[in-house]
C-alpha cells in the first residue's frame, strides 16, 4: 500500500489525503479512515474510493484537523483475505492557534496568552498599540513551554504549546481605550504565506512579518477568553 507519511497543509486550504494498493489482488476494498491526535480517537471519515485509491478530502484545512490518519484496506487473493492498514501525519501550517487569553488589572496589570504554533515559534514581542515594548524593567514579560486541552471535533485532547505572559507595573502609563499585542512571528528562512500583520498602517506592514493577536484592557478585574472549535483558526 502507498501512503505518504507526513501531509501538511497551509490553514484555510484544501488538502487530500490518499492511499492505493499496489498489489494485484483479486479483489479488495477499503474500510473508512480513522482520525487520532497522539493516541486518542477523534472521528470516522468516508473515503472517496476511486479504482485502487482511497481519498479522503477536506475543503478547508483547519488546526482541528491536524493529527495522525489511518487508511486500512482488504485485498482477497490465493492465499485468502488480508487487512492492510497505513497511517500518516497531518501538519496545519499556518499562525499560531490562540487556547486562551486573559487580561488581569489588579493588583498589577498583566496580559496572558496561551498558544499552538506550527512553525514552532522562536521569537515573540509584545505591542502596544503600534509600538513594540522596549526593554524596560517596568516590563515584566515571559515566554515558556506548556500544555493544554483542546477540543478537536469535540474530542479533548492534550497539546503542547507556550505560554506568553505580560506584567506592567504600572498601569496608570496605559489608556484604557490602548490594545496589547502580542506576536510569534516564524522563522525568516522558511516563509509562510500567513507571515503577515494585521495592521491599519501600511509602514508597519512592510517592515515586519508576524501575525499579531489583540487584547482589549479590560475594565473588570479578570477577563478571560477561551476559544472552542466555532472561533477562527489563528
Amino acid at each position: 500500500m502507498k501512503y505518504l507519511q507526513q501531509f501538511v497543509c497551509n490553514n484555510s486550504k484544501e488538502v487530500q489525503l490518499s492511499c492505493t494498493i499496489t498489489s494485484n489482488a483479486l479483489s479488495f476494498g477499503f474500510d473508512s479512515w480513522t482520525h487520532t491526535y497522539n493516541g486518542v480517537f477523534i472521528r470516522h471519515l468516508k473515503g472517496i474510493n476511486v479504482g485502487n485509491t482511497s481519498v479522503v478530502l477536506i475543503n478547508t484545512c483547519q488546526f482541528y484537523d491536524c493529527g495522525q490518519y489511518k487508511c486500512r484496506a482488504w485485498k482477497r487473493d490465493e492465499s485468502g483475505l488480508k487487512w492492510i492498514e497505513k497511517a500518516g501525519e497531518l501538519k496545519v501550517s499556518g499562525p499560531p492557534f490562540i487556547v486562551e487569553t486573559q487580561a488581569i488589572s489588579t493588583p498589577d496589570l498583566s496580559f496572558a496568552a496561551k498558544f499552538v504554533s506550527l512553525p514552532i515559534a522562536y521569537y515573540l514581542e509584545w505591542y502596544i498599540s503600534e509600538e513594540v515594548l522596549n526593554n524596560s524593567s517596568k516590563y515584566n514579560r515571559t515566554f515558556t513551554r506548556d500544555t493544554f486541552t483542546v477540543y478537536i471535533h469535540g474530542v479533548p485532547v492534550t497539546v503542547a504549546g507556550y505560554k506568553a505572559t505580560l506584567t506592567i507595573d504600572s498601569k496608570e502609563e496605559m489608556e484604557t481605550d490602548e490594545q496589547v499585542y502580542f506576536a510569534a512571528p516564524f522563522e525568516e528562512n522558511e516563509p509562510n504565506v500567513y507571515n503577515e500583520i494585521v495592521a491599519d498602517s501600511d509602514e508597519i506592514m512592510s517592515n515586519h512579518h508576524h501575525q499579531y493577536f489583540d487584547i482589549e484592557i479590560s475594565h473588570e478585574d479578570t477577563q478571560s477568553n477561551s476559544y472552542d472549535e466555532s472561533s477562527n483558526n489563528c
